[in-house]
Order: C-alpha cells, then structure tokens, then sequence
C-alpha cells in the first residue's frame, strides 16, 4: 500500500490466508478477515460483513482477538470510504498548519446532506462519493473529514477534523456552515492550540 499503508494492519491476501490456516479466525458465512492487526496489546482486525452491503462494497467492522461474533464494531460503511479517508488524512490534513476537530449535530438524521451544499458553494470538491456516514471535503487551502457510526443510532452527529492555511480560514468556513443550516458547530480542539 506504499505511503498510504496502515502502521499495524496488513491488508495483504498473504497474511489474510495465513491467519485463517493458522485457525486464528475461522471461516464465517457473515464475516471475511480483510485486514490482520499486528499489535501485541488488543489487537484489532478488520472484516467485511458481508450481510451489510453499501455501493458495491460492504460494511468494515473491528474485531479484537478472541471477541465473539456479537462484539463487532462498525467503522466505516465501506472500505472505499475507509482509505479515502485515510489518505486525505494522511496526505492533506495531516500537513495542514492549522487543525481542528469537534462535531456537527442537529435534528436531520443525514447531518452530511446539510454540509455538502455548504461546503460545494464555498469551492470544496469531494475525492470520491460516500454515503450519509463519510464527508470528504478538500480545495487548495483546507481539508475536512467527517464521520459517523454506520447504522449504531448515531444519526444526529457527525465527528470532523478540519486543516487549513490558518484558523480563520476555518473558522470563516465553519461559521458558514452554521449560518447556512440548522446544525450546530462545536469545536473541542486546535492543533496548535490557539492562543
């Protein structure tokens, strides 16, 4: 996977086979091992459930070492959106000079669908189509993710991480954003910290 390679997971057919003849994770009509976690302490690896399916792909869950079945945890509604939104992570927000993180909660359970027209009319453009669980957002000066639980009740918020050239470039955005909708804006973090 290059420079956009995961620090402990192996998404490698190798190492997934390896991990099924070593009788690690048995064969599971729901579940397919898509990723080994190499941590020593609380493992976590990644799996396909296959009885979710979204957009041609399916739903990524956790699973610690010798968790049963019932102890999956969603992560993203696809894997597709997993990486792209990694990458942008890694590659764009990362390197920002200004960050910060907090959430956008309302009463519309598709907190997304309220933040794409804000975020087109002001320029952004989105590096691939997600569903209402994943936001993408990027143009030449800043870059934000956003996330929810995919299915887990969690419909009135979505976590974002938000990078730019300076904090009133984001803070400019994010009041538009709170302008424009009915969401409310919270801000729990600056990277630096603002002084």
């Amino acid at each position: 996977m290059g420079p956009l390679a995961y620090p402990t997971l192996d998404f490698s057919a190798q190492r997934v086979l390896e991990r099924y003849a070593e009788e690690w994770v048995e064969p599971h009509p729901r579940l397919l091992l898509i990723a080994h976690d190499s941590q020593e302490m609380m493992p976590t690896s990644l799996f396909y459930d296959l009885d979710d399916t979204a957009r041609g792909d399916a739903l990524v869950v956790t699973k610690e070492e010798g968790a049963d079945d019932g102890e999956l945890y969603e992560s993203f509604e696809t894997l597709r959106e997993m990486l792209a939104w990694g990458a942008l992570f890694q590659f764009r927000l990362g390197k920002m000079p200004q960050r910060c993180g907090g959430t956008f909660s309302g009463d519309q359970s598709d907190i997304l669908s309220l933040v794409e027209p804000v975020m087109s009319s002001l320029g952004f453009k989105q590096p691939i189509s997600t569903g209402p669980f994943c936001g993408l957002y990027e143009r030449a000066d800043a870059a934000m993710i956003c996330k929810g639980m995919p299915r887990h009740g969690f419909d009135e918020a979505r976590s974002f991480s938000f990078g730019g050239s300076d904090a009133g470039v984001l803070r400019k955005i994010l009041g538009e954003i709170a302008a424009a909708s009915s969401l409310n804006v919270e801000v729990d973090e600056w990277t630096p910290a603002l002084s």
